[in-house]
């Protein structure tokens, strides 16, 4: 199975909490595979070396939903254009549509999908090629990002009715998530996501604003255009991420990228 690049903002972070508890972060993140120049930024590197950082760090602070923590302590910001666009659509259904078209620019593995039903509507995500998604840690914390933003942007919150994720959980775990999302949560499912009440599509966020969500939107396509076409960069990142590996080569960097060799020839 491939193992395609993921972009964490959180990073610094978790970080700050490990030194916190008097752990390492360096070394954990040398042990993890993972740059360690990267502690004071977001860090992009293979998924696995980050599913794998996620759940030490969450041993070691012996925090059970450590994704939705960290969630907690994140700026809309982080997320650039996407996030922006998003929070100044003029309706929850716009601000969705428009983080499932611009989600690539944050990180292009997964994909947004809002399902329209009434009376119920699902905002649903998932990772090709991954019958684990991000990671148990990574596809709370994903998860919650969305569910929190929306439930800021709204003057009367953004309820869930239900929630699920691929992974599974101990019994602690599902009663931990459970309590912090606020409604029940299904494991073992097929992709990520929430429902939620579908009049809520229509509602409009405080950070409403029309010219402004127009000129940002178009600010990230214009990104994401210009990403879309920059293979060249993706390549060298991935070269850089591996060059310590003797046994680098064509085949592994198309593994990184999730790409057949003859793309990454080409």
């Amino acid at each position: 199975m491939a193992d395609p690049l993921f972009t964490l903002q959180a990073m610094p972070a978790i970080a700050a909490r490990l030194a916190l508890r008097g752990f390492d972060p360096a070394t954990m993140l040398r042990t993890a595979g993972l740059p360690e120049s990267q502690l004071e930024a977001e860090v992009t590197a293979p998924l696995s070396r980050l599913t794998a950082f996620m759940d030490a760090a969450a041993a070691k602070l012996e925090d059970p939903i450590l994704g939705i923590t960290l969630a907690d302590t994140l700026d809309p910001s982080a997320f650039g254009f996407t996030a922006f666009a998003s929070r100044a659509a003029p309706t929850v259904r716009l601000g969705l549509r428009t983080l499932s078209d611009l989600a690539a620019l944050i990180n292009p593995i997964g994909l947004f999908t809002l399902h329209e039903r009434s009376p119920t509507a699902t905002l649903e995500y998932v990772v090709a090629g991954s019958d684990r998604g991000l990671g148990c840690h990574l596809n709370e914390h994903t998860l919650w990002l969305v569910a929190r933003y929306a439930k800021d942007a709204l003057a009367g919150g953004f309820p869930l009715e239900r929630a699920w994720v691929l992974h599974h959980r101990d019994a602690l775990g599902i009663a931990a998530l459970e309590a912090r999302l606020e409604c029940s949560v299904e494991f073992g499912a097929p992709s990520v996501g929430f429902s939620f009440a579908s009049a809520l599509l229509d509602a409009r966020p405080r950070g409403a604003d029309e010219q402004l969500f127009e000129f940002l939107t178009a600010q990230a396509r214009g990104l994401l255009d210009a990403r879309t076409s920059d293979v060249i960069a993706a390549v060298m990142r991935a070269i850089e991420l591996r060059i310590a590996d003797p046994q680098l080569g064509i085949s592994k960097i198309a593994k990184v990228l999730a790409l057949s060799p003859r793309s990454v020839q080409r």
